[in-house]
C-alpha cells in the first residue's frame, strides 16, 4: 500500500504541470516493408532482435515468418491436426531469436520458428471460460528479448467469482508472469486499490487490461475506463509508476449497480497501448455509446451494412492518439500523414518506431507494413 501511495504523489506532482508542458507531436512514416502476398494478413509480433514479423494469414490462418526485406523465412499451419497442433489461440509472441510461443485453449505452446512443438506448458491458473476482448488486445507478451524465458499474459477466463460483484475486481488475479523454463506462473499486475474498477463500487466494464512491454521487464497497462496508465515491474510485481491521462481524454462513461442487468453506455475510451523506444502511444477513442448500438440493432435489419450505421459511426467515432513517457504525458499525436492504416493490425517495437498495416481501397498482390515514428510538430 505504501508503494501505491508514493506512486500516486509522484504521479500527481508530474501531472500538475501536464496541461502547460504538452507539446504537438505528428507520426511519420519513416520508412516502410512492403510483402508481395495476395491474402490478407495481420501482424501478430516483432522480433527486436531478428528484425522478424510474426503474420496470420486472415484466410487459412496459416502464420508467417518474414524479415524486414519481406523475404519469406518460414511459415506453418498451426491449426490442422498432427504433432505441432495447438488449436485455437488468443496470441503469439516470439521468444527470443527464434522460439514462438501460441496461447492457445488450455495450454502455452513453445515452437521453433518453424511452427515444431518443443514443448507444452499449462496454464498457472484454472479457467472456465474464454472471451473475446474489444479492440484486439495484446494478451501475451516477451518480458525481455534479452532473457527469453519469461512471458506476462492476460487469461480474462479465470474461474472465480462472477463478473458484476465487487469481488470480481478485487480479488480476481487476470495477469501472470510465466516462466517457460521452469513452468511457474505468479500472478501479477493486479487491480490498484484507487483504480476506476475497484474504487467506483458499481459496474462499468470487466476490466479486462491492455499492456505493452517495455524495457526491462516493465510493461505499460491500462483499462478501458480507467484515468491511469500504469508501468510496472512484471517480474517483481512492483508498481513503478502512475501516469494520469489529461482531462480532455479521460473515459466518459455511465455505470449500473452490481448485480443489475445490462450494460452502462461507454463514450470515450482507452483502446489501445503500444511502445517504441522512448514512448508510450496510447488510441483514444470516441465511440457509439452501448445504449445506442443495442437499439441499432434491435431496429434495423442488417444494421452492419446498413446507412444508419453509417452514420452513428460518423457521428460519434473519432480517434485521438496521445503520447507519455514513463514519467509523463507528453502530448497529442497527429497520424494524418501516416494515411490509412488497419487499427486492429499496429505492433510495438523497443525501437524509434511502432509498426502499422497500411490498408488500400483496392485489392494488392502486395501488403504494406509502415514504420511510423513520432516527432515534434
Amino acid at each position: 500500500m505504501a508503494i501505491l501511495a508514493i506512486a500516486c504523489l509522484v504521479s500527481c506532482s508530474q501531472n500538475q504541470t501536464t496541461e502547460t508542458t504538452a507539446k504537438s507531436y505528428k507520426a511519420v512514416v519513416a520508412d516502410s516493408l512492403v510483402f508481395n502476398y495476395l491474402a490478407e494478413v495481420e501482424i501478430l509480433d516483432y522480433n527486436e532482435l531478428t528484425n522478424e514479423l510474426l503474420l496470420s494469414n486472415q484466410q487459412t490462418r496459416e502464420l508467417l515468418v518474414i524479415d524486414d526485406k519481406g523475404n519469406e523465412i518460414s511459415s506453418f499451419n498451426p491449426y490442422i491436426e498432427g504433432p505441432n497442433y495447438t488449436g485455437t489461440s488468443f496470441g503469439w509472441t516470439f521468444l527470443g531469436a527464434d522460439r514462438i510461443v501460441a496461447y492457445a485453449f488450455n495450454n502455452f505452446h513453445l515452437l521453433s520458428k518453424e511452427g515444431e512443438r518443443i514443448k507444452r506448458v499449462p496454464y498457472p491458473v484454472e479457467v472456465n471460460g474464454r472471451a473475446m476482448l474489444d479492440y484486439n488486445p495484446k494478451m501475451i507478451l516477451e518480458v525481455s528479448s534479452q532473457n527469453p524465458a519469461e512471458i506476462v499474459v492476460l487469461i480474462p477466463g479465470v474461474s472465480g467469482f462472477r463478473h458484476k460483484t465487487q469481488a470480481f475486481h478485487d480479488s480476481l488475479q487476470m495477469v501472470y508472469n510465466v516462466n517457460m523454463e521452469t513452468e511457474v506462473g505468479q500472478p501479477v499486475m493486479h487491480k490498484t486499490a484507487d483504480g476506476t474498477h475497484r474504487s467506483l463500487g458499481a459496474y462499468v466494464d470487466n476490466g479486462y487490461p491492455s499492456m505493452a512491454a517495455l524495457d526491462d521487464h516493465k510493461i505499460a497497462q491500462m483499462y478501458h475506463v480507467d484515468d491511469h496508465i500504469y508501468i510496472w515491474d512484471a517480474s517483481e510485481n512492483k508498481l513503478l509508476n502512475k501516469l494520469e491521462i489529461p482531462a480532455p481524454h479521460k473515459p466518459v462513461f455511465d455505470n449500473i449497480p452490481f448485480g443489475e442487468k445490462g450494460f452502462p453506455d461507454r463514450s470515450k475510451l482507452n483502446a489501445n497501448i503500444y511502445r517504441t523506444k522512448n514512448h508510450i502511444v496510447l488510441f483514444s477513442m470516441d465511440v457509439i455509446p452501448e445504449s445506442v448500438f443495442d437499439n441499432l440493432t434491435k431496429t434495423v435489419e442488417r444494421w452492419y451494412v446498413s446507412d444508419e450505421y453509417e452514420q452513428l459511426k460518423r457521428q460519434y467515432e473519432k480517434t485521438n492518439v496521445l503520447l507519455f513517457s514513463e514519467q509523463a504525458f507528453l502530448g497529442e499525436v497527429d497520424m494524418s500523414e501516416v494515411g490509412q492504416f488497419t487499427y486492429h493490425s499496429k505492433e510495438s517495437t523497443n525501437e524509434d518506431f511502432f509498426w502499422v498495416q497500411r490498408t488500400y481501397s483496392d485489392e494488392r498482390d502486395y501488403r504494406t507494413f509502415l514504420k511510423v515514428a513520432i516527432v515534434e510538430d
